[in-house]
């Protein structure tokens, strides 16, 4: 069985192993604790994480789906690494998503 740390992912319709994209994810068979260190903000803990993020072929997969799954999470809310992208770098992307997206509807 392959283990991701896709499978933490609390989303509409979570990502499976039977999805293509995840099964081709380069974190598909690493250790999940290298995604989820443990510190609360961003530090050196987070290096490996992203580099094996930065060569994934599914790597804008997986943050829209991050993403998608924390649509109403705050920046305490957000856990480990996604799309190559830490908990506060997903909450500072969301956030102006939002920001752009309230502008555009006025």
């Amino acid at each position: 069985m392959i283990t991701s740390p896709l499978n933490t992912i609390p989303i509409q319709r979570k990502p499976t192993l039977g999805d293509t994209w995840v099964q081709q994810a380069a974190c598909a068979t690493v250790d999940p604790e290298i995604f989820f260190p443990k510190t609360t903000r961003y530090d050196s803990s987070y290096d490996k994480a992203r580099a094996i993020c930065q060569q994934c072929p599914v790597k804008d997969n997986c943050l829209k789906a991050a993403l998608m799954a924390e649509e109403s999470l705050t920046a305490y809310g957000r856990h480990g690494m996604f799309g190559g992208m830490s908990p506060d770098e997903r909450s500072n992307l969301a956030n102006q998503r939002s920001r752009i997206g309230t502008k555009g509807r006025r």
